[in-house]
Formats: C-alpha cells, structure tokens, sequence
C-alpha cells in the first residue's frame, strides 16, 4: 500500500476502501483497469466517468 501512497484504509467485512491522493489520473485509470472486477471507483465523479470511458473504448475494441 505505501508504493501508491495510501492515506487511508478501511475494511469493513469482504469490502475495503482505499484512499490516496496522485496528480497522475492516466495512472490511476490504468491500476482500476489492472484490478479488473475486483475494484469499483467510488469518487470523485470524473474518475468514475474516466474509468467507464476507458472501459467503453476496450469493450468496443472487441466488436463484430
């Protein structure tokens, strides 16, 4: 956890919350990715929105 900076950890029976602060958002995007279906983004908003997108432009990748 301290190689991506965590400042806050919980876990509460099965799920976790992770909070950290980066200024590199492509970085985190490509982590969300990295752990699949195993994460959800939470917030803020456009990170939730960033991450959808990316996940879209994969999907459509994949197309007939």
């Amino acid at each position: 956890m301290d190689t991506i900076g965590v400042q806050k950890f919980q876990f509460h029976s099965n799920r976790s919350t992770i909070t950290f602060q980066t200024s590199d958002i492509a970085w985190v995007i490509d982590f969300v990715i990295h752990l699949k279906d195993k994460v959800k983004v939470l917030e803020p908003p456009f990170l939730v929105e960033d991450v959808k997108n990316t996940i879209k432009k994969i999907s459509s990748l994949y197309e007939s």
